[in-house]
């Protein structure tokens, strides 16, 4: 439908400017609240664990590799299943407004940590099953309290990204995305200018705070945001569980071309397993407080505010692949040129943070735009989810090493030297998958013959000459 229609309409949704407008700002307040809860947990229990004496390892694996185990796991049977849920209030909201509430307690819960263990020490048997664990009891409580929250999390995190196409017109997506972003950005520095600062002296309010803010949020964008009506889902036949894992293994890792968008967003995804000890560089080696470190985030939250747009039109102009690779060569050399350079200080601190920020900058928008024009179209979201299941594995193992590499340094400078070779490795596959590109193009659709005849070895796609609506076949 024309944007300058009166009404909008996505399924059997319709919508007026004014209907439109208050969609946008339900679906952008919920994101807000859910934002802040999901900076909350990682930014505020690395300090806590360390608190309770709990190793590098220890802190890497409970606020990182749990998430990726679980979502391994999890992502794929949730959006099976959410696809194919329907009911009078759709088939997204349900998996969000039931997991929602558990979500709201087992966030609050993860403070109180201590004294849960101080209550279950009362009993024998917890005791007697600890007695032989090499863990301390606190950081084990800590680990199931996480291990609880990021189950149901995982619902509410990935349907509510499905909801978005569902309910939003299809020539409004970009634009609600790039509020999307900016709303995200806003939650950042909210949280790093008002909250992160009071996170040693105020833990447990700003968990329960946090929590039911967010409960009260989704309740109501949940009530006020409506679903339409669905297609009724097709009926599988008995087995099809097994046919439909093979068939989705066999398109989505069966083509090398595909393997190189994979493993660039994994090696970038790696460079993030140390971001959790950042708030511990920063604190020991710079000499900076946490209220400085929440004003850091702020400008850096700033700039990335300011530069979403122009990046978003330079990326246009000059492609997602290209931009990438660059975003990524140039955060490589000024992660590694910290570690020579950045001294202690306020100001030394921000200036180099704020210049690997705006590259990091580019890079999250153009991998997002980069994923759109590699990615088959028609399986978007099963290529998105096996690019997550490569990236969580490889984050599985590279926590380990994170950690232990910690451990072993006593010292957190590596983490600068950890993310610049990560980005190096990640700038050098979109380089690679951005000359792939040029030699044999992009696509717009994905059709079922050209999936029925490929085969499991290095094919890539092609362009078919001359039929301009840019259907490709596999060929080797």
């Amino acid at each position: 439908m024309d944007v300058t229609a009166k009404t909008y309409s996505v399924g059997t949704l319709t919508y007026t400017k004014m209907g439109l407008f208050i969609l946008f700002g339900w679906l952008l307040w919920g994101d807000f609240c859910f934002m802040l809860m999901q900076i909350v947990e990682p930014a505020i229990l690395p300090l806590i664990l360390k608190s309770h004496n709990a190793t590098n390892q220890q802190i890497v694996f409970i606020t990182g590799s749990i998430i990726m185990v679980l979502n391994c796991f999890m992502n794929p049977l949730i959006s099976y299943n959410s696809d194919r849920y329907r009911s009078k209030w759709g088939r997204r909201r349900p998996f969000i407004i039931i997991t929602a509430p558990f979500v709201l307690l087992f966030l609050a819960l993860i403070p109180f940590a201590p004294e849960i263990l101080k209550f279950l020490s009362e009993f024998q048997i917890y005791r007697t099953a600890t007695a032989f664990i090499p863990i301390p009891p606190v950081i084990i409580i800590f680990g199931v309290l996480v291990v609880l929250y990021q189950i149901f999390n995982l619902f509410v995190a990935s349907v509510y990204y499905y909801l978005i196409p569902d309910v939003v017109p299809n020539q409004f997506i970009g634009r609600f995305y790039s509020l999307f972003r900016i709303v995200g950005v806003a939650a950042g520095a909210v949280f790093n200018y008002f909250i992160f600062p009071m996170a040693e002296t105020h833990t447990k309010e700003i968990f329960i705070g946090i929590a039911l803010i967010y409960g009260v949020a989704i309740a109501l964008m949940c009530w006020k945001v409506q679903e339409g009506e669905y297609p009724p889902p097709s009926v599988e036949k008995h087995g099809n569980f097994l046919l439909a894992a093979r068939n989705y293994f066999k398109e989505s890792f069966g083509h090398g071309y595909y393997w190189y968008m994979f493993l660039c967003s994994g090696a970038l995804a790696v460079s993030s397993c140390v971001s959790v000890f950042y708030i511990f560089l920063y604190k020991q080696q710079y000499g900076l407080d946490l209220k400085q470190v929440g004003e850091i985030n702020v400008w850096l939250c700033l700039a990335s505010f300011l530069l979403y747009y122009p990046f978003g039109i330079l990326i246009d102009r000059w492609g997602s692949l290209r931009s990438l690779a660059a975003g990524l060569a140039a955060s490589s050399f000024l992660n590694i040129a910290s570690y020579f350079f950045m001294h202690e200080g306020y100001w030394s601190v921000l200036i180099w943070r704020g210049a690997v920020q705006i590259s990091v900058t580019l890079i999250g928008v153009a991998i997002a735009k980069a994923t759109i024009d590699v990615y088959p179209r028609e399986r978007y979201g099963q290529f998105c989810s096996a690019g997550a299941i490569t990236a969580s594995a490889l984050i599985v193992v590279f926590n380990v090493l994170a950690g232990w590499i910690g451990d072993e340094l006593k010292t957190y400078g590596y983490i600068l030297i950890w993310a610049g070779i990560a980005q190096g490795v990640s700038a050098v596959l979109a380089f690679t998958l951005y000359g792939k590109w040029l030699v044999h193009g992009a696509h717009e659709t994905f059709k079922q013959e050209d999936l029925e005849k490929n085969a499991p070895d290095s094919s890539i796609p092609e362009v078919k000459s001359g039929d301009g609506q840019g259907e490709f076949e596999f060929v080797k």
